[in-house]
């Protein structure tokens, strides 16, 4: 059964090779009888395709199974088609992509770059940071809402100037507050997390503009210097080492003191005392005596209507210098330092509208003090670098309305570089301008803080290593405190 007689020989006409089908049809070489029909026998690995010996891992017209041909510009590896690409390409998804700038294949097929609440690119096949969207910043390779809520803390009447230092000597960074309305400073002692205990008000002279931090008897203690500009003088409260201060000592100064600072200025080891005198158009140097008390001012004649001050070595001679802003003659007046305490005047810079305060740091890295000018008519800051005893042209960079009371320099976002924040006293609002390290910086972004900001400071107020800001809020008489939100 199942065998036929083919010349006298019984054979299986669906296998036999020389009877394959009927009898006398002989397969050729290479070729055995399957189911009747010659068929082509194949090597292992290898498919018959239509009468074919194929490879379907690799064969472009039968890959991954017979009659599946490849498309145009695709190879078949590996039993699938896929984009025939040449060196540095690679094939992702039957396309040819370079992995070392593709940001959906940034070093290998699938790996994208992506950032939350921002763009990255990929660079020499690692995914690289382009920007944030409006209103982020780019801090601890996040783009983050910098700073969090203001939280206010309450303080005496209209308060116009602040400064943050550890006032009680324990390791945690506290607020003093200079209120005009109530003729008084406020100290509010940090409680090492970012919030603050309830303000100790001491009495000073009339309207206090501005109050500075400073060791200025010796003891190792925080003192505090406050501009009183209702009273033509500047009140000195020393601190005892529980973040308690004397009663205030009054040294006359000119007329409508504004802003102090604080400066060894005859190379003594002692802070003495230098005020900007808005309408007498100088300003008072009281150089200290060593115990505390000042000896009688000495004025140095300025630009009209001078506001903010700083101190620093601006001509590069090692010898402490003093910065000061010119609101009406629309400049900066470089005084430069004798060594003696005394001043000599050594450059005017101009500036752009109704200048008002000055920041100083090295903005560009070259080891020499720039300038930032908050200057309210313009809304705007002006950036001057330091060039070799002069200063650049001034670069100007957006601010909220009215850019007023004060402007800090300091590393905001965690990368080393000095970034820049003011108050906006027309806005409710602190603009922060972050460097992009070589002393431009990125349009602002602005936080909203309570009316009428009059001023701010930095400082890292709830010991993370962030730079946090504290802002009084002259209309709310209070002092509120925005948290860095860098991770």
């Amino acid at each position: 059964q199942g065998l036929t007689n083919c010349n006298g020989t019984c054979v299986n006409k669906l296998s036999d090779n020389a009877n394959c089908g009927v009898c006398g049809s002989t397969c050729a070489q290479g070729r055995v009888c399957s189911n009747g029909m010659c068929a082509l026998t194949c090597q292992q690995g290898l498919t018959n395709c239509n009468g074919i010996c194929v490879n379907q891992l690799t064969d472009n017209a039968n890959c991954g199974g017979c009659a599946k041909p490849c498309a145009a510009g695709q190879v078949c590896s590996n039993g699938a088609c896929s984009a025939s690409c040449g060196a540095p390409e690679i094939a992702c998804s039957n396309m040819c992509v370079d992995p070392r700038f593709d940001p959906n294949n940034c070093g290998g097929c699938g790996t994208v770059c992506s950032i939350s609440n921002g763009s990255e690119d990929c660079f020499n096949k690692s995914c690289t940071f382009v920007s944030c969207n409006a209103t982020y910043t780019y801090c601890g390779a996040s783009c983050v809402k910098l700073f969090g809520s203001d939280v206010d803390y309450p303080t005496g009447a209209q308060p116009e100037g602040v400064a943050i230092g550890d006032l009680n000597l324990d390791g945690v960074l506290d607020l003093a507050v200079a209120n005009g309305g109530s003729s008084s400073v406020s100290v509010l002692l940090g409680k090492g997390d970012g919030t603050f205990g309830a303000k100790v008000d001491y009495a000073t002279g009339l309207d206090p503009w501005t109050v500075a931090i400073g060791d200025v008897n010796g003891d190792a203690t925080p003192d505090l210097v406050v501009g009183d500009t209702g009273s033509n003088t500047v009140s000195v409260l020393l601190g005892t080492n529980n973040g308690a201060f004397a009663a205030q000592t009054k040294y006359a100064t000119g007329t409508d003191p504004m802003w102090v600072a604080l400066g060894d200025l005859n190379g003594d080891g002692k802070l003495d005392l230098i005020v900007s005198n808005h309408t007498a158009n100088t300003m008072s140097v009281l150089l200290n005596t060593g115990n505390g008390t000042f000896a009688a001012k000495f004025d140095v004649a300025t630009g009209v209507a001078p506001e903010g001050l700083a101190v620093g070595d601006f001509t590069g001679d090692g010898i402490l210098d003093v910065a000061v802003v010119n609101s009406s003659s629309k400049s900066v007046s470089v005084f430069a330092g004798k060594g003696d305490g005394t001043l000599s005047l050594w450059a005017d810079i101009a500036t752009g509208s109704n200048p008002q305060v000055l920041g100083v740091g090295d903005l560009n890295d070259d080891g020499k003090l720039d300038f930032v000018v908050a200057e309210q008519g313009a809304n705007h800051l002006g950036v001057f670098l330091s060039k070799n005893g002069s200063w650049a042209a001034e670069a100007d960079y957006a601010t909220g309305a009215t850019p007023f009371g004060a402007v800090v320099v300091g590393d905001l976002n965690g990368d080393f570089a000095p970034d820049l924040a003011v108050a906006n006293l027309g806005g409710s609002s602190v603009s922060v301008l972050i460097n992009n390290g070589n002393g431009t910086f990125a349009p602002k972004v602005d936080f909203s803080t309570g009316q009428f900001p009059w001023s701010l400071a930095i400082g890292d107020l709830n010991g993370d290593g962030r730079a946090d800001l504290a802002v009084a809020d002259y209309n709310n008489s209070a002092v509120g405190v925005l948290l860095n939100q860098c991770p």
